[in-house]
């Protein structure tokens, strides 16, 4: 289309050296669970989505494409920082295990007793929309569009 500045280097024309060194621990992790996910949130970051079994959200992504989820977190699981997304409508399908981008887990977690607020306050901003990217082969394919309306948390007595 002629479109790119002139004034900026294309990709492919610069020597960006990667150092898969310091790739190694994201490619061990991904190795060790088998697939990871990409999701896309309401917000300027990624996530990086685990499964809790193999296959799981794949399954249940290929029948209901686009569907409501819950988001549960615990104090007792990583200090509140490694949250889980779920189906609403059937919370044993699959679960998608994700860690909280530090500056917003640093917020939430710096006030204790502001963080179940913050951490709805997050939640409704952040992860109302949420779309999920899967890596098959060389194609990047969207699995899922997956939509939070509300907090269904899985044990309020260890939620704060």
């Amino acid at each position: 289309m002629g479109t790119w500045p002139t004034s900026v280097p294309r990709p492919q024309d610069q020597d960006i050296p990667v150092d898969y060194q310091a790739l190694s621990p994201v490619l061990e992790v991904a190795r060790r669970y088998r697939e990871l996910f990409i999701a896309m949130a309401d917000g300027p970051f990624m996530l990086l989505l685990k499964e809790r079994g193999p296959g799981e959200f794949i399954e249940y992504a290929n029948r209901y494409r686009r569907h409501r989820v819950g988001i549960h977190w615990s104090e007792r699981v990583d200090q509140g920082r490694t949250w889980t997304i779920t189906p609403s409508d059937n919370s044993r399908a699959y679960a998608l295990i994700f860690r909280l981008p530090d500056r917003i887990a640093d917020w939430i977690f710096t006030r204790p007793d502001l963080s179940r607020q913050r951490a709805l306050q997050v939640k409704e901003t952040y992860f109302s929309d949420i779309t999920v990217y899967r890596h098959v082969d060389t194609v990047t394919v969207l699995s899922v569009v997956v939509v939070k309306t509300r907090e269904t948390p899985q044990n309020k007595s260890d939620q704060k």
